[in-house]
């Protein structure tokens, strides 16, 4: 008699391990899923913001330059390139930016001097850039990652007074 008294437990005990095993199973499929959502929304999050920081670090710039004559877009070793030309103690210096391999760059540097892509210093990863200069507004045409696009107007507050002839 004190078998068919032990049978019944043991098939509970079974039971409860079985239930316990596929809420185990469960709770990990959930955290599984969780986790992969989780990194898609941060790595959608941070193309976001490399896009808003791109579009206003690039805004930022040519309102920082927003004077007579010193405001252009010109090719720069195959290359679409923001120019913002100063003077400092009687010589013209350039500031230019630009996208190279995969990055929105930066170079500064005197105007009749060869400089190459390179030579920048990075700013921000970007795919590529394309600017234009059309009746007093820059357009910068900005990709990132997965081929998401943005373009940014920048008015050239100065006017057409702020832009300068190759």
């Amino acid at each position: 008699m004190m078998k068919t008294k032990n049978k019944p437990k043991r098939i509970n005990s079974l039971m409860a391990l079985m239930i316990f095993g596929a809420f185990a199973v469960c709770i990990f499929i959930v955290v599984i899923s969780g986790a992969d959502l989780y990194k898609k929304l941060i790595n959608k999050d941070s193309d976001s913001f490399n896009m808003r920081t791109v579009g206003q670090y690039i805004t930022t710039r040519i309102h920082q330059a927003d004077l007579y004559d010193v405001i252009g877009v010109e090719d720069f070793c195959g290359t679409d390139a923001v120019v913002i030309k100063e003077e400092i103690d009687g010589e013209v210096y350039k500031t230019r930016l630009y996208c190279h391999d995969g990055y929105l760059m930066e170079l500064f540097g005197v105007d009749d001097i060869m400089l190459m892509p390179e030579d920048g210093e990075i700013v921000m990863e970007v795919d590529d850039i394309s600017f234009s200069l059309e009746d007093g507004i820059l357009k910068a045409d900005i990709s990132v990652k997965e081929g998401e696009t943005q373009q940014v107007c920048v008015f050239i507050r100065s006017g057409e007074g702020a832009l300068y002839e190759k």
